[in-house]
């Protein structure tokens, strides 16, 4: 993903976001006609590649054009988060009984839905990042391009933990449907009507973010909705299943935890010169690292749990996680929060669609995280 990034200051925004689809709709089409086992994996891998291509591309794109309003910038990721989590829901309704009838159709389903997609970013979408203001390719080190977001200042590196944290609290993924069939004996209706609640919910809530930003401020939204998530996985660890369907409305709150700080990591990267493509790169680079070890750590405590009586420890370190996000919201320095604003000419001079001097984080927590309920 640090590569996708650069690669996208180098040719532009629109070749990722034309090209990642229609690659993968080739990718689908492969699996519906041979699902085995082996074409599965595979396509599977290939498909997480080609989806991180287009978010890069995606939300260095909107940072182009928004990056000098904070608000603005987290009203568009709010709408970015609010389709997948409106995507997800569909998802978990209707993709369970295609399974039921044939293994073939999900993939033809999306396959169709691919489709539609390419020629309407292909005719639709504009180009954002002109050639005049495009880079050289320079495919350099760290291979793990997230370690540059805690070597580049204060307000950056604490951006970049509190955004680690919140993924890693909302970092289990799908294995909730385990956790929550062990513990409370959901089934897979149970599961797919929770998960389906959380994603139109979500989808709501994720449209109001950029007045939430504008009434409470970068860090009074950001700690209300970190404070909500803690208070999903207390509930979900202790309460019974009325008491977890009761907490979907803080839950949906919870979910708009990372947009602010997403927003923000946009300004703060601009003050040290990050490209749009490079920083949305490196950010996706540590989500993306923490959503691979998350299934595997969650799963790790579950069995601990398990073994020591407490079968909820998933849900209790995903509380103390979003805690400690918290504790960091609050000791972190104003300004990270609430820089000053810029001089009129020097908001005209950086404001050129794409110029080297701007960025954008790339996802936030909602549906374009994983968590209770969440897509991945």
């Amino acid at each position: 993903t640090p590569q996708l990034g650069r690669l996208s200051d180098t040719i532009g925004r629109k070749p990722l976001l034309v090209g990642a689809p229609a690659l993968a709709l080739l990718c689908r089409g492969v699996a519906a006609s041979r699902p085995t086992i082996r074409v599965l994996v595979i396509v599977k891998l290939l498909s997480l590649l080609l989806t991180s291509t287009f978010s890069v591309a995606l939300r260095a794109s909107i940072a182009d054009t928004h990056r000098d309003d904070p608000a603005a910038l987290t009203g568009k990721l709010g709408l970015v988060s609010a389709s997948a989590g409106a995507a997800y829901s569909v998802g978990m309704l209707l993709g369970g009984r295609l399974l039921s009838r044939s293994l073939r159709l999900p993939y033809l389903a999306s396959a169709s839905l691919l489709a539609l997609l390419v020629p309407l970013v292909a005719g639709r979408a504009n180009e954002t990042h002109p050639a005049g203001a495009r880079s050289p390719l320079a495919l350099r080190p760290p291979g793990f391009g997230f370690v540059r977001l805690f070597r580049n200042g204060v307000a950056l590196r604490s951006l970049a933990s509190v955004s680690a944290l919140h993924t890693t609290s909302m970092a289990m993924g799908d294995t909730w449907q385990v956790f929550a069939r062990e513990l409370r004996g959901w089934g897979v209706e149970t599961c797919g009507l929770f998960g389906s609640l959380s994603g139109f919910g979500h989808t709501a809530v994720a449209l109001l973010a950029r007045r939430s930003v504008r009434r409470f401020g970068a860090r009074g939204h950001t700690l209300l909705a970190t404070a909500s998530c803690a208070a999903t996985d207390l509930a979900l660890a202790l309460g019974s299943t009325r008491v977890a369907f009761a907490a979907l409305p803080v839950n949906w709150v919870g979910r708009t935890q990372g947009m602010a700080v997403t927003a923000r990591l946009t300004t703060a990267g601009a003050a040290v010169g990050f490209g749009q493509g490079s920083l949305a790169g490196d950010h996706q680079n540590l989500r993306s690292l923490l959503k691979v070890v998350g299934p595997t750590l969650y799963g790790y405590l579950f069995g601990l749990g398990c073994s020591v009586g407490v079968p909820a420890l998933p849900f209790l370190f995903a509380t103390a996680v979003s805690l400690s996000a918290t504790a960091l919201v609050l000791a972190s320095p104003s300004h990270v929060w609430d820089p000053p604003p810029q001089p009129p000419a020097a908001r005209d001079a950086g404001g050129g669609g794409g110029s080297g001097s701007g960025d954008l984080a790339a996802g936030s927590g909602g549906a374009g995280g994983s968590g209770r309920g969440g897509g991945s």
